[in-house]
């Protein structure tokens, strides 16, 4: 009965640690942490609320995204090639758009990234970006 209890007290120890262990391995990236480490990189940073945003990035309708918490778009005065545009969501499950914004986000990210780049779009987290890979590693949105 004991070495049964044992056992039973182990096994719910071991899921509670893989269970931590794999929630720490995915954390959501703050909004604030992103613009923070923008402008430690140099670069200039807008942040809009999702309704705020809807008048500065067109056709993505932002304001109608589940869980968008801040629109951020980061960029380097001067050069055009140096941006990035980032959706910051609640949580990792709401960081999805459609197929359509994805496209959208893409050719956003193509204009406005050095043309020999080829990684222009992508998500990270919580987050959906599309922009320079510079850019995107000065966020703290490393891959």
């Amino acid at each position: 009965m004991k070495k049964a209890v044992i056992t039973i007290l182990a096994v719910v120890m071991l899921v509670s640690v893989l269970a931590v262990t794999l929630t720490a391995c995915n954390p959501t990236v703050s909004a604030d942490s992103i613009q923070s480490g923008l402008a430690k990189a140099g670069y200039k940073v807008d942040r809009f609320s999702p309704v705020e945003a809807e008048a500065y990035v067109q056709n993505l309708e932002t304001s109608k995204m589940e869980g968008l918490q801040a629109v951020i778009h980061g960029y380097k005065e001067n050069d055009s090639k140096d941006e990035i545009l980032i959706l910051v969501f609640d949580k990792t499950d709401h960081a999805t758009v459609s197929d359509e914004k994805k496209f959208m986000m893409h050719d956003w990210g193509k204009a406005h990234a050095p043309e020999t780049e080829s990684s222009v779009y992508g998500t990270h987290n919580n987050c959906v970006w599309a922009g320079s890979q510079a850019a995107r590693n000065a966020a703290g949105l490393n891959i």
